[in-house]
């Protein structure tokens, strides 16, 4: 079939780029927020952003950004062994995403704010990146990184509230 021939090919494109698609945790369109530096002045823009988990292929968890969904090279890679903070919910100034969905990753380098759609649409993004960090997805918009008491096994059941609690 029609279908089954272009997976064949976006898979061998996969591969020379030394990934393959079975690392693929998330994909989706985001709004992209410039170096902090450059805030003011340069344009948000919207990318396609691909989240992997390399651990089994033996590559790095990294969040990668294309110009689009054809596109065949990234045009950059988040290695998200150094990030250090996930934030979800923020609030920012600027008016065009005043009724949009902000979240941060945070590495050494460069904080990425970033823009979803929906709500839902943060959460899962969020959550995703959170359980690659190894943060343990905790659903009312803290990180784990900060309180010494051991988590109960509580995280590890999943909560039905996931998608409708926010902060």
């Amino acid at each position: 079939t029609h279908t089954h021939t272009h997976k064949k090919r976006e898979s061998l494109s996969w591969r020379l780029a030394g990934m393959s698609v079975e690392d693929i945790v998330h994909t989706g369109w985001l709004i992209k927020s410039p170096p902090e530096r450059k805030l003011k002045r340069y344009a948000w823009r919207k990318r396609w952003f691909v989240l992997r988990s390399g651990r089994l292929s033996g590559n790095p968890d990294v969040l990668e950004y294309y110009k689009n969904h054809h596109s065949k090279k990234p045009l950059r890679m988040i290695n998200l062994t150094e990030c250090n903070n996930i934030e979800a919910g923020l609030k920012l100034r600027k008016k065009e995403f005043q009724n949009h969905y902000v979240f941060e990753v945070k590495t050494p380098a460069r904080t990425f704010f970033l823009v979803a759609k929906t709500e839902d649409e943060m959460n899962q993004w969020v959550r995703h990146i959170r359980l690659i960090c190894g943060f343990g997805s905790n659903d009312d918009g803290t990180d784990s990184l900060g309180s010494s008491s051991p988590t109960t096994s509580s995280s590890l059941q999943p909560s039905p509230d996931v998608s409708t609690h926010s902060q």
